[in-house]
């Protein structure tokens, strides 16, 4: 009934009769390239919370919102905006299914809700399709849940990637349990409940007469759920145009399919395809901060030039994924594997830029890498720059790159670094407190990964030389150990007296603490054994690593601020060759 005009106090929204054969009588499909289910537990609990105050208020009716729809054939409909609504409506209405199913008096009503959910005969035997469709993987996880006799009581646990079905249901199952058990008659508040939200709680059905015209109003019927992605709204556009063209669009959204299902299986988050559309956007079109990307949808139309654009784009996105997936999601244990997780751990900025050289300068990917984190090494982490600081200059490099020129963009790089000079003294003075950070610095100044060390990157982690506990009981007041205060005692302090000297020497010794040379690299098992022993009780620990800057720890007497000063003195002039411009 495409363009039918609905009264929004009509009986027909209510979930009774939207659902049934009876009533609206459509199935609902969420199709290709729509997105998958991505409501978490603040969505799922603020629509439960809604529906329970509604209903505990006695509200003649809930509007839960519209369902924007476009047709598919006389029976089906495409979800255009809706799916996580709908979605967990349904799922709620199978908690209260299996709810009602456990109470003797109320296996009728588990019975009707079941044909609301699929459809089934009067004996409860399945006679056709779920009532609402998902995309695979979540389709298989939401039959599970809404077809009899399977139930949502076990919610067994599933290993696919990014589910948010389960637990979704899981939630809903034990909100509904909790509210019932509290009530002085479990199975009347169980069956008002039932009755409320089956007669009382409403979705307003939309249907357009194509998917064009369903986008073309999706923003202003958005109105309760999550708003597009950047990913999934131009993913959308896509398909719209392209639908125009069958060749065109089987082959538009295999390519679009096939990257969103590689970068999942790499066990990226479920929002991967935002960041790896932006990082194809910027490459092409230069500058575009993430708040904007959703705007690029907008910049396509039916016109000959636009949709040739759009299906270059889309080409792109069934080109790069396995170069993108390189830099983001890298196998292995090689040292390039660790050097690009540091650089994803240290700033994302420079994916798009990465891809473009693994892409079409494959030879200079490794030096790629290694530049790319000395200017992050150089002139954020020890540097001044801000984190951001790069973020319209790596589109520019990234461009040069995807055309042919990244010896140019290579040159632009190196001189926007630090000098030598100021890096070391920059160096001297820095005090790093991020774990990861200091494992990468270390890493690199120690020859962890050079042939004959006998030493994985990922075997190893960052260890206090002067313990972080000995300062963190001074700034929190704690009473100090004999073992605390002769470490005071050592670093050549005075064990404090009053509050004020506590904090005072607790924030001088956090300062040294954090100084890269107090730090070292360990063997995992190594680490967690040493603590916070006295510096001449580590040294055995020290003495057997295969690690040469660990090693020649034992080489000094005694551990105290001036030795810690001296260390990191040393590790700066070893800086610039290591992160070289």
């Amino acid at each position: 009934m495409p363009g039918r005009a609905i009264q929004i106090d009509d009986d027909s929204l209510h979930t009774n009769t939207l659902f049934s054969a009876e009533g609206y009588n459509k199935l609902f499909k969420v199709l290709y390239p729509q997105r998958r289910f991505k409501w978490d537990k603040v969505q799922v609990g603020q629509l439960w919370r809604d529906i329970l105050n509604a209903y505990e208020q006695q509200r003649p009716s809930y509007f839960l919102g519209t369902l924007l729809l476009a047709p598919l054939d006389e029976q089906e409909v495409s979800i255009i905006d809706g799916q996580q609504r709908i979605t967990t409506l349904s799922i709620l209405l199978a908690v209260l299914r299996d709810c009602c199913e456990n109470k003797p008096n109320l296996k009728g009503r588990a019975a009707r809700l079941q044909q609301l959910i699929a459809r089934v005969d009067n004996d409860g035997n399945p006679v056709g399709s779920l009532v609402v469709t998902l995309q695979e993987p979540d389709d298989g996880i939401y039959a599970t849940l809404v077809k009899w006799p399977q139930s949502t009581a076990s919610l067994a646990s599933t290993n696919a990637i990014n589910d948010r079905v389960m637990p979704a249901a899981r939630l809903l199952r034990g909100l509904v349990t909790d509210y019932i058990d509290n009530e002085s008659n479990p199975e009347g508040a169980l069956r008002n409940l039932c009755e409320y939200i089956q007669t009382r709680v409403k979705l307003l059905p939309l249907e357009v007469a194509s998917e064009g015209q369903a986008y073309l109003v999706f923003d202003t019927t958005n109105t309760r759920g999550l708003r597009l992605s950047p990913a999934e709204a131009l993913k959308a556009r896509l398909a719209t145009i392209a639908r125009k063209d069958p060749n065109l669009s089987d082959d538009l959204i295999k390519k679009w399919n096939a990257a969103a299902a590689a970068l999942e299986r790499a066990g990226l988050p479920i929002d991967a395809m935002d960041d790896y559309v932006h990082a194809l956007w910027s490459s092409k079109a230069g500058y575009t901060s993430k708040r904007n990307l959703d705007k690029i949808a907008s910049k396509f139309d039916d016109s000959p030039n636009k949709i040739r654009e759009l299906i270059d784009f889309a080409g792109d996105i069934g080109a790069y994924y396995t170069h993108y997936l390189a830099v983001v999601s890298p196998s292995g244990n090689s040292r390039l594997t660790e050097d690009i997780k540091d650089l994803n751990r240290l700033n994302m900025q420079a994916n798009s830029f990465l891809t473009m050289v693994h892409k079409h300068a494959h030879e200079k990917f490794d030096d790629a890498v290694q530049l790319t984190l000395s200017l992050q090494i150089r002139n954020v982490t020890i540097g001044n720059d801000r984190p951001n600081a790069y973020e319209k200059d790596w589109p520019d490099w990234t461009n040069k790159v995807r055309e042919g020129n990244a010896s140019a963009a290579f040159k632009e790089i190196r001189d926007r670094m630090t000098p030598d000079d100021e890096f070391i003294e920059l160096f001297k003075e820095a005090h790093i407190d991020s774990s990861s950070t200091a494992r990468h610095l270390l890493r690199k100044l120690d020859p962890v990964t050079s042939n004959g060390s006998g030493v994985l990157p990922y075997e190893v982690d960052r260890e206090h030389i002067f313990p972080t506990s000995v300062a963190s009981k001074l700034l929190k007041h704690k009473k100090l150990s004999k073992n605390a205060e002769q470490w005071i005692v050592n670093m050549g302090f005075k064990v404090p007296d009053t509050i004020t000297a506590r904090e005072t020497l607790g924030l001088k010794l956090k300062g040294y603490c954090n100084m890269l040379g107090n730090q070292a690299l360990l063997n995992l098992n190594r680490n967690r054994k040493g603590k916070d022993r006295q510096f001449s009780k580590k040294k055995d620990y020290y003495q057997d690593q295969a690690l040469e800057l660990t090693k020649q720890l034992c080489d000094e007497d005694q551990w105290n601020a001036d030795t810690i000063t001296q260390r990191q003195e040393q590790l700066a002039q070893l800086a610039p060759g290591i992160w070289r411009k």
